[in-house]
């Protein structure tokens, strides 16, 4: 399997934002909580410092002394661009269902049966 990352514009330039263990380690060290309960429900109940902190841990591959309060200000100025918040958090989802960490066992396994013949 891959890295797979997805490529967004914030704070004023392209950006690739990736989900690996380590990202998702950092977001769970940042917020106190398993990623369980950071992506439960459904979505529209992720406050301000999740959304924040999501895009913090996607980026941190691509520099690690990044803060989430740079992370922040990139995120307003990219608002202040044009791009929603919306937009932010659809581009987070791509990266974390491209990162294959979360598939489903059921997937995994119908990728593995041998193909049936008629």
């Amino acid at each position: 399997m891959g890295v797979y990352a997805v490529t967004m514009e914030l704070g004023g330039r392209t950006r690739r934002i990736r989900f690996d263990m380590n990202a998702l380690s950092d977001l769970e060290g940042a917020l106190g909580k398993s990623v369980a309960d950071i992506l439960g429900g459904d979505g529209r109940s992720l406050g301000f410092s999740a959304i924040r902190a999501l895009v913090w841990a996607g980026l941190r591959h691509e520099d690690r002394g990044l803060t989430l309060e740079r992370v922040g200000t990139m995120i307003q100025q990219s608002i202040e661009g044009g791009m929603t918040l919306a937009g932010v958090l659809e581009k987070v989802s791509e990266a974390i269902a491209a990162c294959g960490v979360f598939a489903s066992e059921k997937a995994s396994d119908t990728a593995s049966d041998p193909p049936t013949t008629a």
